[in-house]
């Protein structure tokens, strides 16, 4: 036998007896899942890697083990560091799984703050996920990055990673949604990367063809927020301070109206008198 892997077979023979003491306290199929993936890593599962795995199995059956294999060990030691959270997203966008596993400490708090959007993105245009909501901070933008092709998503963020205003941006994405991939192979990489993307070169490059996206008014984008927290102690919060401070202005409003009519009706029976 060639020494190398007479050495990964001593390895594996030695590991066997600690991956069964990981996997002692849980249901059998999520040991056998954890053993499985703890050869493939070639190490022993963290501490509390299996008991996470076994949360998620309770909760979402077959769908938890299928999200572990896609992420590897790594996925379930991030469950047990950082939280249900981080199985319960890899459950619900499978192809976020491994990146989860690798930086679920960068990814969760994006993913917490703008929903599952930005974790489709960071799968399919790794690192990029901080541009995304630095320049598309309303969560319809980022549904929309999101349904792009996996190569025009990665172009379009690192060329409105570089935009001179939030309307640039906001027209290339238009743009890129109404003539595809192609209107990409229209501006100039070495342009943008000089003197940034202006929204006067994405209509150049379309013909004139692409109308100015402006950015929504700072309303939409208090409404986002608020429709992101919603259910969240800060979501209950804000709707509490809404309630406050709208709903005695309401008030003033509907007695107001009521006056004004009371005296409407004072005037027209005077006047038949």
């Amino acid at each position: 036998m060639h020494p190398h892997l007479l050495l990964i077979t001593i390895i594996g023979i030695m590991l066997v007896p600690l991956q069964q003491e990981a996997c002692a306290s849980v249901v059998e199929p999520v040991a056998e899942v954890i053993e499985q993936l703890a050869k493939l890593a070639g190490r022993v599962p963290a501490k509390g890697a299996a008991e996470a795995l076994e949360i998620a199995w309770r909760a979402s059956g077959k769908a938890a083990l299928e999200a572990a294999e896609r992420g590897g060990l790594g996925l379930a030691e991030a469950a047990a560091r950082h939280g249900d959270d981080v199985m319960k997203m890899a459950i619900r966008v499978p192809e976020a799984a491994p990146v989860l596993a690798a930086r679920a400490h960068e990814v969760l708090p994006l993913a917490r703050k703008y929903g599952d959007d930005i974790l489709r993105i960071e799968a399919r245009a790794p690192g990029l996920a901080g541009d995304a909501v630095r320049v598309f901070p309303a969560s319809g933008d980022l549904r929309r990055l999101a349904a792009l092709p996996e190569r025009e998503l990665g172009e379009v963020l690192s060329y409105t990673s570089h935009a001179a205003d939030p309307t640039a941006a906001r027209t290339l994405l238009s743009a890129v949604e109404k003539q595809g991939g192609s209107f990409l192979a229209k501006l100039n990489p070495k342009q943008i990367l000089a003197g940034g993307l202006s929204t006067a070169m994405v209509i150049a490059a379309s013909g004139g063809a692409v109308a100015v996206v402006k950015s929504p008014p700072l309303l939409s984008q208090i409404v986002d927020a608020v429709l992101a927290k919603v259910g969240t102690p800060v979501g209950i919060a804000l709707g509490c301070l809404i309630l406050i401070v709208a709903m005695p202005l309401a008030m003033r409003l509907a007695h107001l109206i009521w006056k004004i009519s009371r005296r409407r009706k004072t005037r027209i029976n005077s006047f038949h008198q």
